[in-house]
């Protein structure tokens, strides 16, 4: 017996280091943190889901952060053109000319219709952007284009965009009611500025028949308690350009 109690005061140190070790085995298993399903039911969720819808999923969420920041004020409204590219006349030029977007993403220039999409067919095919937003018509109501070989302008305008979308097919098409012009300027040449609605109502026409999202402007000239046009009565001062890319994004508050 004495020796027995000998041997075991002999390995005492070793039987107890061994019990240490099994207690901080059992401990650990039992206190470290459990594998969620969450994260695996969610990769093979994404998995299973077409690449191009979890691509848009992703930039839906995105778009919405970016919403929220500028709601929140702590992002420029401009920060939430994506993968952007504006077609247009000389009052899209204001978005490069003003400095709140960049030169190359603006495609636009002084007399431009919907016709000079033509021109940019070999640029946007190679830009690529996912998102295209159209401001045409104060040049197509002066040249007529509602009433042309082509029949009227909402299938003049669905033919346009179709070019865009042969060389981008992935491409999100955004197109921008006609912004009046000044109460003195539609008064002085009614005939001209009185087709507003008529084309409005054909750009309305091509965007149901196709999918693609009209944007409806009439609200930004509704408030004028601040000014928004230059001295012509047609372009517009700085400051405008918020307030519309604000409700280009539907942010307008």
């Amino acid at each position: 017996m004495d020796r027995i109690i000998l041997e075991l005061k002999k390995y005492k140190n070793i039987i107890i280091g061994i019990v240490v070790v099994c207690v901080v085995i059992v401990t650990l298993f039992l206190l470290w943190p459990k594998h969620s399903t969450n994260g695996v039911d969610y990769i093979k969720e994404s998995e299973s889901k077409d690449p191009s819808a979890l691509s848009e999923q992703l930039s839906e969420r995105r778009l919405e952060e970016r919403k929220r920041a500028i709601q929140d004020g702590k992002l420029d409204v401009f920060g939430l053109f994506d993968d952007y590219l504006i077609l247009g006349d000389s009052r899209a030029t204001g978005f490069y000319l003003y400095g709140y977007l960049l030169e190359s993403r603006v495609y636009a220039y002084n007399g431009a219709t919907i016709l000079n999409i033509d021109e940019w067919i070999d640029s946007i095919q190679q830009l690529q952007p996912q998102n295209i937003y159209i401001a045409f018509g104060m040049n197509d109501i002066k040249n007529n284009l509602n009433n042309t070989s082509n029949g009227s302008y909402s299938q003049l305008l669905s033919e346009q965009i179709k070019k865009i979308l042969n060389v981008c097919p992935q491409a999100n098409i955004y197109v921008n009611s006609i912004i009046p012009a000044s109460q003195s300027v539609t008064q002085s040449n009614s005939d001209l500025w009185s087709q507003i609605d008529i084309y409005n109502a054909q750009i309305q026409q091509a965007c149901q028949d196709n999918g693609w999202t009209y944007i409806d402007n009439s609200s930004l000239v509704q408030d004028q308690s601040e000014p928004i046009y230059e001295s012509d009565g047609i372009h517009f001062v700085s400051s405008f350009y918020e307030k519309w890319a604000r409700n280009i994004m539907g942010v307008l508050e």
